[in-house]
């Protein structure tokens, strides 16, 4: 699902795999059908309960990034009309396996989900049912083709949310998103893991594979620089991301690569891949950080430690692929209030 987030068209074939089931089909479509349908039809319903845009959005790709986790932990049973569901006490997804009594090609086809809430104000999720369907076939459906019984779904006739509503359902978007980067947890990986992970990745972009800080040692190091490589450490916090301005701070990266550790090697002869291993804990427990431009008028994250007698100076900088790179670092005696702030 996050590969047609990312490209926004096509369609995958057996997306996912529920046993009992068999292989499941997930389409984009487009403004009237699919992925893009139902986000666009989320998007809306949560404008409409008062969420600003960019929370409605950020709230309708929260909601669709649970479907694969819906489809494999949730049980299978059918609704109140007889279609097949897969449910989880927080999701439901709807299949289909046919389109006006004919097999569809494939076995299954998401038809629709929702989130189940039952009361907007203490969350603001509520999610309408909506419609997924293949190889641009417009499979209608009741899901969103009969208006809603105003009786048994009142949820859609609220009232607007207060000020104080709004601003607290707002807040509940940003703190679930950075709750979901913190969770997205990397495993432990063996050399031959890491070196694998790094040979496969793209060099840009929001497919690139993260790392790990724990798998980021001097090893890795050492690949990364002597195969010319790079790769991201992890992701960084989405609050951070965006003081930064860069352009998606849901998705924002940390990025090494073999060019910043060749100068650093080069320039800074007390450091060694051990020490560039460890970048990323010198900068996020920095005694000060400050945000200073560099030559090039770039935003440049400068984090200073102070160790034994030595002050560490670590410099990332943002740039307009979405990430945070690592520029240069280096250590010298003294202490860095006297050489730098």
């Amino acid at each position: 699902i996050n590969k047609l987030l990312e490209t926004k068209k096509g369609f995958v074939a057996g997306a996912f795999y529920k046993e009992g089931l068999g292989d499941i089909d997930l389409v984009w479509g487009n403004k009237d059908y699919g992925l893009e349908h139902i986000l666009k039809r989320r998007i809306e319903s949560y404008v409409k309960k008062g969420l600003k845009p960019k929370f409605a959005e950020q709230r309708a790709l929260n909601l669709a990034r649970m479907i694969p986790e819906a489809i494999e932990k949730g049980k299978v049973g059918r609704d109140t009309q007889g279609r097949l569901k897969i449910e989880t006490k927080d999701i439901l997804v709807a299949l289909r396996d046919n389109w006006q009594d004919e097999p569809l090609k494939s076995k299954w086809v998401i038809a629709g989900f929702e989130k189940k809430v039952g009361n907007l104000r203490e969350q603001a999720k509520f999610i309408d049912p909506s419609l997924i369907t293949k190889d641009g076939e417009h499979l209608a459906s009741s899901l969103n083709s009969v208006e809603p019984n105003p009786t048994t779904n009142a949820l859609k006739t609220q009232e607007p949310l207060s000020p104080l509503e709004l601003a607290n359902a707002e807040k509940l978007a940003k703190l679930e998103t950075e709750k979901e980067t913190k969770a997205e947890a990397v495993k432990k990986l063996s050399s031959d893991e890491i070196k694998k992970l790094i040979d496969e990745s793209p060099r840009t972009g929001s497919s690139m594979p993260i790392l790990g800080m724990q798998n980021l040692n001097a090893e890795a190091v050492e690949y990364i620089q002597k195969n010319h490589k790079r790769i991201a450490v992890e992701k960084i916090e989405p609050s951070f991301a965006k003081d930064l301005k860069l352009k998606y701070p849901d998705d924002a990266r940390a990025v090494i690569d073999y060019q910043a550790i060749n100068h650093i090697l080069k320039e800074h002869k007390n450091l060694a891949y051990e020490d560039i291993a460890n970048y990323r804990e010198l900068s996020k427990q920095a005694n000060e950080t400050l945000k200073l431009k560099d030559n090039q008028n770039r935003p440049v994250v400068a984090s200073f430690n102070q160790i034994n007698g030595f002050f560490v100076v670590v410099e990332q900088v943002s740039n307009a692929k979405n990430e945070l790179m690592l520029k240069t670092m280096y250590k010298a005696r003294g202490n860095y209030k006297d050489n730098f702030i």
